[in-house]
């Protein structure tokens, strides 16, 4: 086997400078690497034959084992050096060949960039951007419609006695058409026409009712978007129901007769103020 001397530094933490020593050859298999043995304190480098600024670092860790690490070194466009891991060796796992492969790869970036390094760290940035965005995107489609309208319902039981009411309008009109529904996802139009079918079946009464209580919802949301991801209450300036018309009713004599009969166990029959006309 060719045998080419090569110089390396080893660092030893007691000293401020590195010492050079001479080492006997360069790296080219990986049964070579897997003999390599590091120094008793510090960390040494050998070159590897064939590929410029390809380098390991040989360490002894904690267990006293030996650590390999492939390093890549190379000079900017400004001079400087700059240094980046390419892997650390594992027989079996990752071994000269990749560390041989992964050098290429900085070489084309250096030759195309410029600067390796600043290549690479770009891409984590970017790849972690999307990651945070894809998690973010995640968090806001788990949230749907169904989970706010159980959330608004249960905000509402401490604050008013119609709870039920507003309860029943959204789970019988709104939950089964957009139940599933990313809550920030919900539209104007979805809205709508919800209000829409509810009038065209005569029902403008409880279309407004139904408009209201998603308005409500809607602002609830609105005010706690860290949670819900809803940034805009989607009903403002929606009136699609009609005038609500009070009519007088009379009681037939079948509902006069549960009035009268109720009225002793209520204790509304002593009042003075009531007064049952003729």
């Amino acid at each position: 086997m060719l045998v080419t001397p090569t110089r390396i530094k080893v660092y030893v933490p007691q000293q401020r400078e590195a010492v050079l020593v001479e080492t006997k050859s360069t790296i080219r298999t990986d049964r070579e690497v897997d003999a390599l043995k590091p120094p008793e304190s510090g960390h040494t480098w050998v070159t590897v034959a064939s590929c410029p600024g390809l380098r390991i670092k040989i360490s002894k860790s904690k267990d006293g084992s030996a650590n390999r690490t492939f390093f890549y070194r190379a000079k900017r466009p400004d001079g400087r050096q700059e240094s980046m891991v390419l892997g650390h060796y594992r027989q079996g796992v990752f071994g000269l060949a990749d560390a041989r492969e992964r050098w290429e790869d900085m070489r084309r970036l250096r030759r195309e960039h410029g600067s390796a390094k600043a290549v690479v760290h770009e891409r984590k940035r970017e790849r972690l951007a999307q990651l945070t965005a894809a998690e973010q995107n995640s968090a806001r489609d788990s949230y749907t419609v169904s989970k706010l309208v159980g959330e608004f319902c249960s905000f509402q039981s401490t604050r008013i006695r119609s709870w039920r009411e507003t309860e029943r309008c959204l789970r019988v009109y709104v939950e089964p058409v957009l139940g599933t529904r990313p809550a920030h996802a919900v539209t104007r139009a979805d809205v709508i026409d919800i209000i829409d079918k509810l009038v065209a079946k005569g029902h403008a009464v409880q279309a407004n009712r139904v408009g209201a209580h998603v308005r409500a919802m809607l602002n609830y949301a609105v005010e706690r978007v860290d949670r819900t991801h809803v940034r805009a209450n989607v009903c403002t300036g929606i009136n699609r129901g009609r005038r609500e018309k009070h009519a007088d009713r009379r009681l037939d004599d079948y509902e006069l007769r549960r009035l009268l009969r109720g009225l002793p166990d209520c204790g509304l029959a002593s009042r003075p103020s009531l007064h049952i006309a003729p």
